[in-house]
């Protein structure tokens, strides 16, 4: 008994110093893919000119015009063309974390589509999360809250109309959380509003509206597009 226990502690220190001399770590898959910010533009910059000279074809799968106010527009499953986002003057970026995981994400937005795409980096590789169908105006802001790790998009509807989604990203997907669309109607004779408030499709009393907004739709960063 007394000779086993002396090898199983030589294997031990033996394995020990294995470990040692190669530098193992619990984690070293994640340490190695550490990416930065302009690793990361790199890499949304190449995959973006990849899919352009392919002619590849994004489907949109978020019509953020849809809303219980104005459902006549329903751009969800059409496809525009990759081409868009990249052999035009009038494309526009946001390169931000919108996810929390320290890596930016990528918002393309092209004027000639009134759309915006969204991509992130998941297991080291880029990945396509959405499409967006905006307003025919320029898009909002994109908004951020760091607490909850969502962010906000915006737009205009029509010059009364608008609607605010709010998504979140995990495990390198993208989900619609809620939206707020409203209708600000002209004020009538007898003074009264007539003005819409909806809260996921459901119409709502504007201090309900409000009191939503309050809660869920508080932001600690806002995000401008460039150039």
């Amino acid at each position: 008994m007394k000779r086993k226990n002396k090898w199983f502690r030589a294997f031990v220190g033996m394995l020990a110093g294995i470990v040692l001399l190669t530098g193992m770590q619990m984690y070293p898959v994640q340490a190695a893919r550490k990416i930065s910010y302009q690793k990361a533009v790199s890499m949304y910059n190449s995959r973006m000119s990849y899919w352009a000279r392919r002619n590849s074809k994004f489907r949109i799968t978020y019509d953020l015009r849809n809303c219980p106010i104005w459902r006549s527009y329903r751009d969800n499953g059409k496809r525009i063309s990759a081409r868009s986002f990249y052999y035009s003057d009038i494309v526009r970026y946001v390169f931000r974390d919108v996810s929390g995981d320290g890596v930016p994400e990528a918002f393309f937005y092209s004027k000639n589509t009134h759309s915006i795409v969204l991509l992130t980096i998941y297991r080291n590789q880029v990945r396509l999360l959405g499409t967006f169908r905006v307003a025919d105006f320029y898009p909002g802001y994109v908004y951020y809250n760091r607490k909850n790790k969502t962010f906000i998009l915006n737009t205009m509807v029509t010059g009364r109309s608008s609607t605010k989604c709010r998504f979140q990203i995990r495990n390198g997907k993208l989900r619609r959380l809620s939206m707020l669309s409203s209708y600000s109607a002209p004020v009538r004779p007898d003074g009264r509003n007539a003005s819409t408030y909806c809260i996921n499709y459901r119409k709502v009393s504007a201090r309900q509206y409000r009191n939503y907004y309050k809660k869920y739709y508080r932001y600690t960063s806002r995000y401008s597009w460039g150039p």
